[in-house]
């Protein structure tokens, strides 16, 4: 059964990388052949047709590793019941099932690292908004919540003193730092900057379509899968960290811890406003020496030429005239004179 889905595992691994190269890398700089492995895929069926198809069946597959992690996690449970029962037969015990039981664990170690390099090459892929990021978020969730269900399994097996990890596991954990975890950050930053582009498109057209009406909503809908995404990855980690301390063994050494993602700073959008700025600041500048220099001039310039004109007054020298005094005896407009 597992050799016949790591085929199957191949071929989605080829069928995501001529995705890749026939969408188009997030990072604009980059450009990719389109060279493709199946002349199915092409530009007309990459997107949504192909991309929902693979990601349907990596949804299978995790599931199916989720039933091979729960029923290794039943054995060790029936282990830790029997391990003090019977005496006489565990030594034949311990030489038969552990060794089976580590085959399954390295085969799982194998299957999980090829799922993620498949979604190392969806996860770049340039994907319109709607189903298929929609779809593609659901399913990296997935992946995450299986990973921190093995991390889970091995814990508790440390302890409870059954085993120990193998060197597989080591190996997962450091493809999932470097060729995974970074590269999810960057595509939910570019599916919000998509998103944000999309509202500002919708809110421009002043009659609303009920074809961009259902648009937002897939849109609002696409951001309650995000948190999720970021939950598990978290969670993962958070037992990786546990892992460490019990085993001894540094897990973390590949994979940078997540900071807070309420206030991110996007480089490309602060680069081109620090240039903006640049330039009109040097603007700005240029015009201050030109007023400096028309500031001196007027300073500069003889008293004569902004002498008032004549027949003007002069507001700065004008002496007020004192008001006419009126005669002392006015009775209704006649005035007495005494006889001498």
């Amino acid at each position: 059964m597992l050799s016949k889905s790591s085929n199957v595992l191949v071929v989605l691994r080829d069928v995501a990388q001529d995705v890749h190269s026939l969408c188009g890398d997030i990072d604009q700089e980059i450009e990719l052949e389109e060279r493709t492995h199946y002349s199915v895929v092409n530009q007309k069926t990459a997107v949504p047709t192909v991309i929902l198809l693979v990601l349907s069946q990596l949804d299978k597959e995790l599931d199916y590793s989720d039933w091979v992690l729960n029923s290794l996690k039943s054995s060790l449970t029936l282990m830790t019941t029997t391990k003090n029962a019977v005496l006489g037969d565990n030594s034949q015990d311990e030489e038969t099932g552990p060794t089976q039981r580590e085959t399954q664990e390295r085969s799982l170690c194998g299957r999980l690292g090829t799922l993620t390099t498949v979604f190392h090459e969806l996860c770049q892929s340039t994907l319109p908004t709607g189903l298929t990021i929609e779809t593609l978020l659901k399913t990296i969730t997935h992946l995450y919540n299986t990973l921190g269900l093995m991390a889970k399994y091995y814990l508790m097996m440390y302890t409870q003193k059954l085993g120990h990890f193998s060197v597989r596991f080591e190996k997962l954990v450091k493809l999932t730092g470097t060729h995974l975890t970074q590269l999810i950050y960057a595509f939910i930053t570019y599916a919000q900057l998509s998103q944000s582009e999309q509202i500002q498109a919708d809110g421009k057209d002043k009659k609303k379509s009920a074809a961009g009406t259902s648009g937002s909503a897939k849109i609002i809908k696409e951001r309650k899968y995000i948190p999720n995404l970021i939950f598990s990855i978290e969670q993962y980690e958070k037992f990786l960290i546990q892992l460490t301390k019990k085993s001894k063994v540094d897990l973390m050494e590949h994979i940078k811890l997540s900071t807070s993602r309420d206030f991110r700073i996007n480089t490309a959008a602060l680069n081109e406003a620090l240039e903006e700025q640049s330039s009109s600041s040097d603007d700005t500048d240029g015009d201050s020496d030109g007023s400096e220099k028309e500031n001196d001039s007027t300073q500069n310039a003889p008293a004569a030429k902004t002498a008032a004109p004549r027949g003007t007054a002069n507001t700065s020298t004008a002496v007020k005239e004192p008001p006419k005094k009126k005669s002392k005896l006015q009775i209704k407009g006649k005035s007495k004179v005494k006889k001498t």
